[in-house]
């Protein structure tokens, strides 16, 4: 039978009646030999060890160390820099040895091993850890200082989520920690009852205590927001897209909780169809991208990642791997758009946007460019102001404002101090807009003015006489 044992780094597999071994995170550059006698009583003996503490014995996996855009997808998905020093060589090991940003994401396709990595970094803060564990010696993980027990929240999706993520803990906590709810809990000499389960049919909230004096609150996003109120704690594992509300309660209740107070997020960057304020649209692709930190300075934000390629042959076989990238990454299968858009979550560990117009040619790192002024300050006098409206006939019509500087640009441009609800007629009539759109676009239009320096608000009392002479040039 072919058995896993992480050792010095790197996943170590053999036949254990063959002794023969791959030792390597990868098939095509593992090592190949044969165990020695001593060699094999070794690997079982780690084996034994491990399910009593599988934490003592962890293997990381993330993509590699880069002072440089980590670019994917032939662009389509960039991953920031590594923020952590070299020496730990991957976003797995950065991740899990960083005791310095108080929120941590780590992006990642789902079944990667994710919430698992966010369960073992919780463990690594909750429970005191002994140095000499390979986790430590060997994986290149460093060693927390252990800050005593308190109580942390432990949340995720829905129940079933919730059932799932309980039980990566099961995977990794030390089952000396578990006491009662450890796995086949009273099958041991000395063990003393049967094994307690923790049910997640329901939003109830649920709690259970440690050995050591760690409490863990199990809460869920679609619970009532009552039960993520009133309740103090130092730490919070948040599985999979929050909403701001959730972690603004937590940081609510860790206000007493000591300088230090880290949020833990494991997560994939897929929407889910229910909830509009995840993928791309979410608030997580917003802290990550920097776009909107709620209170988070640039520098507390750290970002981790891997992709199924990163993952190790021995937890994804590479035939598998092939499979998974022909199902949602090879450029040369013809699928929709939508499943392109979440192929980069699924495989890459990318964002998915959730619906709208987008085109595939569309690179970040290409069509976007850092402001060329201070946004805070007027642009330049050869900056010329522009404002585009789209007028739109099932939807609210919107209105952008763009400048433009060198540059032949066509479109609308609106003469000084002119209302656009004046000139929205002059759309309707080029357009032959339906009477219905016309009204709206110039209702809504004539609220808004521009003078010669800056864009500002403005009802107009002649809104009727817009709207009629809209209603009468669209006949």
């Amino acid at each position: 039978m072919i058995q896993k044992v992480p050792v010095q780094g790197k996943w170590l597999q053999y036949d254990d009646h063959t002794r023969q071994f791959w030792h390597g995170n990868f098939f095509d550059t593992a090592e190949h030999g044969e165990l020695t006698e001593n060699e094999l009583k070794f690997m079982e003996l780690r084996r034994e060890a491990a399910i009593d503490n599988p934490l003592r014995f962890f293997l990381p996996h993330g993509l590699e160390w880069s002072a440089e855009d980590r670019v994917l997808a032939n662009g389509r998905v960039v991953i920031p820099p590594a923020c952590y020093d070299k020496a730990f060589g991957n976003d797995g090991v950065g991740f899990l040895s960083d005791r310095d940003h108080p929120l941590k994401i780590f992006m990642a396709p789902r079944k990667t091993g994710k919430s698992i990595q966010g369960a073992v970094a919780m463990a690594l803060h909750m429970f005191k850890c002994d140095p000499e564990w390979e986790i430590f010696t060997e994986h290149g993980v460093a060693c927390p200082e252990w800050r005593g027990p308190q109580q942390s929240v432990i949340a995720s999706l829905m129940p079933m989520n919730l059932g799932e993520l309980w039980n990566a803990y099961l995977e990794v906590v030390p089952r000396n920690l578990l006491g009662r709810y450890a796995p086949n809990y009273g099958t041991r000499e000395g063990e003393q009852g049967t094994q307690k389960i923790i049910s997640f049919r329901d939003t109830r909230p649920r709690a259970m205590d440690f050995t050591d004096g760690n409490r863990g609150l199990f809460l869920t996003y679609n619970q009532k927001l009552a039960n993520w109120l009133n309740f103090k704690a130092g730490l919070m594992h948040a599985d999979e897209q929050q909403g701001l509300e959730h972690l603004m309660a937590f940081l609510n209740g860790a206000t007493t909780m000591g300088d230090y107070t880290p949020i833990i997020c494991s997560l994939s960057g897929f929407r889910i169809p229910e909830r509009p304020d995840t993928g791309a649209g979410g608030l997580m692709h917003k802290m990550w991208t920097g776009s909107d930190t709620v209170g988070f300075s640039e520098e507390q934000i750290g970002r981790y990642s891997t992709s199924i390629t990163q993952v190790p042959d021995c937890i994804i076989h590479p035939k598998r791997k092939k499979q998974l990238y022909d199902a949602y990454a090879n450029p040369e299968i013809q699928r929709s758009q939508q499943a392109e858009r979440h192929g980069l979550a699924v495989f890459y560990g990318g964002w998915e946007v959730g619906g709208g117009l987008m085109f595939s040619e569309f690179s970040r790192r290409t069509h976007i460019i850092d402001p060329l002024w201070d946004v805070n300050l007027k642009p330049p006098r050869e900056v010329t102001l522009h404002r585009s409206c789209d007028h739109g006939e099932k939807a609210r019509w919107r209105a952008l404002g763009w400048r433009c500087s060198r540059l032949t640009t066509s479109g609308l441009s609106l003469p000084s101090s002119l209302c656009i609800a004046s000139t929205t007629r002059r759309v309707a009539a080029s357009q032959s807009m339906c009477p219905r759109s016309s009204g709206r676009a110039a209702t809504s239009a004539s609220r808004w003015v521009r003078n010669a320096t800056k864009w500002r608000v403005q009802r107009t009392p002649s809104m009727t006489r817009f709207r009629a002479a809209s209603n009468t040039l669209s006949h």
